[in-house]
């Protein structure tokens, strides 16, 4: 499988002397978090060019507080968003519009087969989404939101009328990847059959016809390019990247992301707007701390509103910088159900959740703020 995530360094912490242990423990995790990156998922140099570019969210520094009129949620534009794959996106004769089917079978009462214009025809919703990679690497850029069109899944599997001994939908891709999913989870509200994104139809990179969007789980469980949708019994089937390890459950768990300022900036002795992003799965995000001593203490950042849970959350914090010299921010999330990130560092194959630090450095000469 080829990647081009061998060039993508996530944004680093410079340690001041009084947290050291967390920012070298941080780097730790950063650097096992891309080797695990490389391994889940694949994206092109200039893919991640453009990535790097793109900013969340750039704020006027010196500038007053921002109020939660001001960070609604960023659209990602099409050509922003992450693409990760398991393999090449798959020819464009397999991809072919008029010839392209949709089987949804196994155990049912009544096999469907669809077509584009079948898919197409039938009751579209619209929502907004946020996609992250589940091997996103602290503070990484494998996250974006759009605002997605298609038809809901749950209305076809009633339609097909799943069998009571079924146990999860399979989800088959033309690039051959497979995962799979409770029945339950298959027939949550939300689950969205996807055919356009951000106004436009489905790009091919990001899993034209028909994408799966599965709200609250990683883009491990939003498989692109889909040509069946297998109704089983066996309730130990893993997937492609299950099998090698990566969690089967796939469930988002609460992160966070500074974005400004960025590491390693020089800023004047001034007041900014410390600004980025979180992101808590289904019961969504409820706060988000901010330390700029790193870690020792904590104050409250102002929230956007969001649509949905399952959508990022824009935050900021307004910093008045007291004095020159070299700091540690830090950025800690709490989801509706109460957990917060860790103070520790875990790396795990089932999400990466802990602080994002992010070291700058003050100089001496202020604007007012």
């Amino acid at each position: 499988m080829a990647s081009g995530l061998g060039a993508f360094v996530p944004r680093r912490a410079s340690p001041t002397s009084a947290s050291r242990r967390h920012a070298l423990a941080y780097m730790a995790v950063t650097a096992a978090g891309c080797a695990a990156t490389v391994a889940a998922c694949s994206s092109s140099g200039s893919e991640l060019q453009a990535l790097s570019s793109a900013s969340t969210l750039t704020p006027d520094k010196g500038a007053t507080p921002l109020s939660a009129g001001d960070l609604a949620p960023r659209i990602t534009p099409n050509d922003e968003l992450f693409v990760q794959s398991y393999r090449e996106t798959p020819p464009d004769g397999d991809r072919d519009p008029e010839t392209w089917t949709l089987a949804i079978d196994g155990l049912v009462s009544e096999r469907l087969e669809l077509t584009l214009a079948d898919v197409l025809a039938l009751p579209a919703a619209e929502q907004q989404f946020t996609l992250e990679c589940i091997g996103n690497p602290v503070g990484g850029q494998l996250i974006g939101n759009a605002v997605w069109v298609g038809t809901l899944l749950r209305p076809l599997l009633e339609r097909a009328e799943i069998k009571p001994w079924a146990k999860r939908v399979a989800f088959h891709s033309l690039d051959d990847y497979v995962t799979s999913i409770p029945v339950e989870q298959a027939m949550a509200p939300g689950v969205l059959l996807a055919y356009r994104m951000n106004g436009e139809q489905l790009p091919p990179n990001h899993g034209a016809p028909l994408r799966l969007l599965n709200p609250g789980y990683y883009g491990q469980k939003c498989p692109k390019w889909l040509k069946r949708i297998e109704i089983i019994e066996r309730d130990d089937h893993r997937g492609t990247w299950e099998q090698e390890g990566w969690s089967d459950q796939a469930a988002i768990t609460v992160n966070s992301r500074i974005d400004e300022p960025f590491a390693g900036e020089e800023l004047p002795e001034t007041a900014i707007n410390v600004t980025g992003v979180a992101l808590g799965g289904l019961p969504g995000v409820s706060s988000v701390e901010v330390s700029t001593d790193g870690g020792l203490s904590w104050q409250e950042a102002t929230l956007g509103p969001t649509p949905l849970p399952a959508v990022w959350t824009m935050w900021s914090y307004h910093w008045r910088i007291p004095k020159p010299g070299s700091y540690l921010l830090v950025v800690r999330a709490t989801d509706g159900d109460g957990r917060s990130q860790p103070d520790e560092d875990v790396v795990t194959l089932d999400g990466q959740t802990a602080p994002h630090y992010v070291g700058v450095n003050v100089q001496p000469g202020a604007g007012s703020g």
